[in-house]
């Protein structure tokens, strides 16, 4: 039999092994490379202690609450110090404290005028010369000519039937139903031409602004609508730790570091390791000790604002700042970098002595030598979400579907892939009993792990949040983080649902039987271990 062959029956075996038996192999893990007293209580990272959104020894959690409030589950308590623009990181919980990222923003009046984010995020600002120009035509023409009669509830649905007529793609049903809505008040196609080229340029006072709409002929029209978007305020901003009591919700300690303005990338989720807390800032990779928020070292990111959470190794501290880039563990020093894999949102994870990265700004899945950050190989892989690993195989969602690729040390093979009509490949997926569970924002859906056989869908408004798998239950946070949708894994069925009002992408944290969320200006934990089983 020759090498090749050899190389493919044992990765067959070990894979269908993995298949047969994920937890006795994964309980297996933890006993070893987690502290006994950690393994049911801590969720130190993103995506829990394994970084694969599955806890292996979990207590009963209900899917029902007849005797609580709302049959809700309970609310332990809420800490309500969060910014409400701060992000969207999500919570970890370590050594009965939860800690959390936040870039908390203050606006500072001021004579100037700066195009910033809040200016564009304002117009719904988007790049015309991407649309072909018979759609963006269509789309401006039917916007200028709404029938002046339609209010409200008629006026929504005449655009969604607009909208629905002309698009196929939810995705972009979404895009011109916000376009139309916008009306009279919309910047045009060429106002938002001219916008491109002055993205963040500050003008010394308002009437410099002005005289420049007067150089560019801006229309009267636009020239109304840009003035009313347009900030008379700086907006400044610091990154911010927060530690609270795992019982109780109290403050234990708040650390204050240098940040700048990132309501969306700055959103890293902390990692907890040896009594140290690791975390992406927006302009900083930090360390501080757990114990009482004291800096340990600040390093400075190769580019500003992150969202990608931290993979701590025996030695390093690796994650996506703009492009790939590990610091020394102990010293904070950068051990090495990989410019060529860019990206800022997805988060690095361990596979065997490798480091699997995808870096979402270069669009590929890559395997990388922890020495001297060298990709050992790379294959597509695009999207926001972390990679699922179950033995030698790698789940990637991305924005057109899920892929599976058979993973060995010197290159990766596809083994099956699944289109999507409609995702973002921002929400990590999970693999349980051979069955690979993914969430594209139109609900849920499940394949063989090996076959990438469908195995059922739940059409549901999902979200760019990523599941929990515990206790023989999946657990999401859906429609858009406003409810908590508890599924049987093995054929999709709805359990639970309930509201919970958490923030948009911010994932759960599951220690033991209490969830711990984010919402848009609190932490908030609830018990999900009471009530009907």
């Amino acid at each position: 039999m020759s090498k090749d062959l050899r190389s493919m029956s044992v990765h067959i075996f070990v894979n269908k092994f993995l298949v047969r038996f994920p937890l006795l192999l994964l309980c297996s893990f933890c006993t070893t490379a987690i502290l006994p007293n950690a393994l049911a209580q801590d969720w130190p990272q993103w995506r829990g202690p394994e970084r694969n959104g599955i806890v292996a020894a979990s207590p009963s959690l209900a899917v029902a609450w007849p005797d609580a409030e709302d049959e809700k589950p309970p609310l332990l308590w809420e800490a309500k110090i969060l910014p409400r623009e701060g992000g969207e990181g999500s919570p970890v919980v370590a050594s009965g404290k939860v800690f959390v990222f936040a870039n908390e923003p203050r606006d500072l009046a001021t004579k100037a005028r700066t195009l910033d984010p809040r200016f564009y995020q304002h117009i719904q600002w988007f790049d015309p010369d991407k649309m072909p120009a018979d759609e963006l035509k269509l789309r401006e023409d039917a916007r200028k000519n709404l029938p002046a009669e339609l209010k409200g509830k008629a006026r929504k649905e005449w655009i969604t039937a607009w909208s629905e007529k002309h698009y196929q793609e939810p995705a972009k049903q979404r895009g011109a139903a916000r376009r139309l809505n916008q009306g009279d008040k919309a910047v045009s196609a060429d106002g938002m031409r001219m916008l491109k080229s002055v993205r963040d340029r500050t003008f010394g006072s308002e009437s410099i602004f002005l005289n420049w709409l007067d150089d560019n002929e801006v229309s009267d029209e636009d020239r109304e609508n840009i003035l009313a978007a347009l900030p008379d305020t700086k907006r400044e901003a610091k990154d911010v730790i927060f530690c609270v009591d795992a019982k109780t919700g109290e403050t234990v300690w708040d650390t204050v570091l240098e940040g700048q303005p990132e309501s969306r990338i700055g959103s890293s989720t902390p990692s907890v390791v040896d009594g140290r807390l690791y975390v992406f800032g927006t302009t900083h990779a930090h360390c501080l000790n757990a114990a009482d928020g004291e800096v340990v070292w600040s390093t400075k990111l190769p580019q500003n604002a992150s969202a990608s959470s931290p993979l701590v190794t025996e030695k390093l501290v690796v994650g996506l700042g703009g492009y790939l880039v590990a610091f020394d563990r102990a010293t904070g020093k950068i051990a090495w970098e990989n410019p060529a894999l860019k990206g800022r949102r997805s988060s690095p994870i361990r596979w065997k002595k490798w480091i699997l990265v995808k870096a979402e700004g270069s669009r590929v899945l890559a395997c990388v030598d922890p020495a001297d950050g060298s990709a050992r190989w790379q294959v597509k892989g695009d999207g926001d979400s972390t990679p699922a690993l179950s033995g030698d195989i790698a789940i990637v969602h991305m924005k057109k579907g899920v892929t599976a690729y058979n993973l060995y040390e010197d290159r990766a093979e596809a083994l099956w892939e699944h289109p999507f009509e409609d995702t973002r490949g921002a929400s990590s997926p999970v693999v349980v009993d051979g069955k690979v569970i993914v969430f594209p924002t139109t609900g849920a859906a499940a394949f063989d792990l090996l076959s990438g056989k469908p195995l059922w869908k739940e059409g549901f408004k999902s979200g760019i949040i990523s599941p929990i798998f515990a206790d023989g239950k999946l657990l999401y946070l859906s429609n858009g983080a406003q409810m908590l949708t508890i599924l049987n894994p093995s054929d999709g069925d709805e359990l639970a649902k309930v509201r919970m009002k958490g923030s948009r992408c911010a994932s759960a944290a599951l220690a033991g039987s209490a969830m711990v969320i984010r919402t848009r200006e609190s932490l908030a934990c609830f018990e999900l271990g009471s009530g009907s089983k």
